[in-house]
Order: C-alpha cells, then sequence, then structure tokens
C-alpha cells in the first residue's frame, strides 16, 4: 500500500490564504501530537511575532484527488531567509504528511518555495530549520531537490528528552525510577499533604485563563529570578503565550497546572495534550517553598496526569537539563539546520560555528578567502539561544 502511494502524482502550491486549510492542518498536527506545527501555533505567532514576515505555507495535494492533502510546510520569511513559523518559541519542527509520504511532499514542495522566495537568481534563499531531528532523511531530499546547490550545516544541536507511557501505569512508573526518586517524591508529596490542604489545579475556565496565565508567569519569573532570569519575562512572549493559551483551551489541548497549598499557588505547570502527547513546555515555583520541592511533586503529577488521559509519550520538550533526565527514558537528537548556497556567508558562519568543515570541499580555493571576508562584511549572524 505504501510503495502505491509513493507512485502518486502530487501538486504543491502556496495558500494565499492559510486558514483556508486549518481543519486538514490541526488534523496533520495532532496526528504526530505536535502544538508547534498547529494552525493555531501558526497564527498566535504571526500575531505577535510576524508582523515583519511573510507566510509561505505550502499545501501539497494528490493531483488526482486534489480534495486530498496529503501534506503542509508552515514556512514563513523575512526577505530572502526561510523558517519554519514560531521558529523563535518552539522546539520541534518537521514538514506534516501523510504516512509514507514524507519523501513526496519534501521534494515537491522545495520548488514551491524556492519560486516564491526567489531561490534560483541572484537572491537565493537560506533556510534556517530550527530545532529539526537530527538526520531526518527529508532534509537530504529538501536540499535535493531545491533548484540550485545548498551546503547543508548543523550549527546546533540539543535533545528533546522523552517518557514512553504506553501500556504503563503509575505504579509501573515508579518503579522505573531510582530509590532516590521514588524516596524523593513520597516524602516530600507526603509531608505537603500533612501539613498543608494540598490541591492540584487544572486551569479549565475561559473567564478565568488570562489571570491564570499572569500567576503562571509570576511563579517562572520567581523561579528564574536568580538564575539569569525569566525566559517569558517580555510583554511580548507573555501576549503571545496567553493568546496561544487560549487557543489550545479552546481545542481542548491545555494543560495549565498549578499545586496550591492552603489555596495559595505555589508551583505551575505549562503545557499541553495533542494527540496522545502530553508536552512540558515550561513551569515556575516560589522559592520561599523551594525546601519542598513543589516543582518535582508536580511534575510527577503531570505525568499521573497524562498516564491516566492515556497519553503514549510524555515530552519534556528541548534541553538536557538533569532534572529532566530523571523522568525521561529517551532523547530525540535535534539540530539547528542551515541551508544556502556554497558562497553565502551565512554557510561560511555556519561552518565556523559549528566546526564543521565539509562544505569547504566544494568551494573553490580561490575564493574562500572573500568568502571569509564577505561573511565579516555583511555581518551575518546565526540562531543562537530560543528567544522565547
Amino acid at each position: 500500500m505504501v510503495a502505491s502511494l509513493r507512485r502518486m502524482a502530487v501538486r504543491a502550491e502556496a495558500l494565499e490564504d492559510p486558514a483556508s486549510v486549518a481543519a486538514a492542518w490541526r488534523s496533520m498536527a495532532e496526528s504526530v501530537g505536535n502544538a508547534f506545527l498547529t494552525p493555531e501555533w501558526f497564527g498566535a505567532w504571526r500575531e505577535h511575532y510576524g508582523g515583519d514576515s511573510d507566510a509561505v505555507v505550502v499545501r501539497v495535494r494528490d493531483a488526482d484527488d486534489p480534495a486530498r492533502v496529503l501534506g503542509l510546510l508552515p514556512f514563513t520569511h523575512r526577505g530572502r531567509e526561510v523558517r519554519f513559523a514560531g521558529h523563535n518559541v518552539g522546539d520541534l519542527f518537521a514538514p506534516l504528511a501523510a504516512p509514507g509520504l514524507e519523501d513526496e511532499v519534501v521534494r515537491s514542495a522545495a520548488g514551491v518555495v524556492a519560486d516564491v522566495v526567489g531561490g534560483t537568481g541572484r537572491r537565493r534563499a537560506r533556510l534556517v530549520l530550527d530545532n529539526v531531528e537530527r538526520g531526518a532523511p527529508w532534509l537530504r531530499v529538501f536540499a535535493d531537490a531545491w533548484p540550485g546547490r545548498l551546503a547543508t550545516t548543523e550549527v546546533l544541536t540539543s535533545v528533546v528528552p522523552r517518557l514512553r507511557l504506553g501500556g504503563r501505569s503509575w505504579e509501573d512508573f515508579l518503579a522505573s525510577r531510582s530509590r532516590n526518586f521514588r524516596s524523593q517524591w513520597g516524602r516530600r508529596h507526603r509531608a505537603m499533604e500533612r501539613e498543608h490542604d494540598l490541591v492540584f489545579r487544572r486551569a479549565d475556565d475561559p473567564a478565568r485563563l488570562r489571570a491564570d496565565m499572569a500567576t503562571f508567569f509570576a511563579l517562572h519569573t520567581a523561579r528564574w529570578s536568580t538564575r539569569g532570569g525569566s525566559s517569558s519575562a517580555g510583554a511580548r512572549v507573555r501576549a503571545f503565550h496567553t493568546d496561544w493559551a487560549g487557543r489550545a483551551l479552546e481545542r481542548g489541548w491545555l494543560r495549565l497546572w498549578f499545586l496550591e497549598l492552603d489555596g495559595v499557588p505555589v508551583a505551575a505547570f505549562y503545557g499541553w495534550l495533542i494527540g496522545g502527547r502530553y508536552s512540558y513546555y515550561l513551569a515556575g515555583f516560589d522559592p520561599a517553598h523551594g525546601p519542598k520541592s513543589p516543582g518535582l511533586v508536580l511534575l510527577a503529577h503531570t505525568i499521573r496526569d497524562a498516564i491516566e488521559e492515556g497519553a503514549q509519550v510524555y515530552d519534556l520538550l528541548l534541553g538536557d537539563e538533569p532534572y529532566k533526565q530523571r523522568f525521561a527514558d529517551q532523547n530525540l537528537p535535534v539540530a539547528t539546520v542551515v541551508m544556502a548556497g556554497t558562497l553565502d556567508p551565512a554557510t561560511w558562519r555556519a561552518v565556523g560555528t559549528s566546526g564543521l568543515r565539509s562544505v569547504a570541499g566544494h568551494v573553490p580555493g580561490g575564493v574562500r578567502s572573500r568568502a571569509r571576508t564577505a561573511v565579516r562584511a555583511a555581518g551575518v549572524t546565526l540562531p543562537g539561544a530560543r528567544r522565547r
């Protein structure tokens, strides 16, 4: 069946009105459990961050059955730089494609993106693909299908820690943890129950959501006040997440949890459940209650909730922090990948940043020094930490 699907004729096109395919788009994002690929994430990001960018949403359809959507790539571009929409606030990106058709989708979409941005003339496109699965086959297919030669360089690498839940009970999860973990969680949880009125509250009231998000931001800021500052301190990022949280709550995805002691929120968890994948995005707690480990107790509670809701995977999202590794049982390697012409200043900066010299062999020796000079003159910068 898959083999026959791969031989089908497909048609790719850039959409003037991406909202016109929201239902099919949403369904495909839900099927892979990725909030960062939903039309809701796209819409919230465009509202708060996309003012100086243009959408390049490419739809791929079955040429013989145009009503059948086979895939979608939600890109945006500023000038000639192409990125996934939401790249600065999202943790994992990929093309959306029907099972077995990812290669066909990206192969047909590449030329459309190039046409929109200007990939075949002097004004060549530069693709910065943030937080994609490292070594994913579609990256090579996309580069090979691009009209013109692209050098591909990994700039940043990280991991997405995950916990597999399928078929596990809460007792199974606890049994899989270390004795120290079980002891620490059990003692902290029992102490809270003994000394306080302990309540786990999930935000589910649209009328109260704005106030709940403000409480979450306060706790997240408090957690990071002595650790370099909160990533959610800016007005724009808070407006984005409040907007996204409202859209997610409407869809039934939002999982905004509070641990309350005697009626006072002392820890918060901000994430979502989409398509069998329960995700942890940000958290916070009141440092005054730090010795009680409210963050640990709340995170464990959300894992129990994920199991009870039938989630198959619990994603701790981007970052290899030790506390995430206490919960995870696997790590998905991710990378930020730059695709650009071999003489593009971004390629040379990427090579210098990553320490990879693979592209150098494709460039004549006589132009290397001029390319390095161009990098400095252009002031090209590459992605660093997420700017949530």
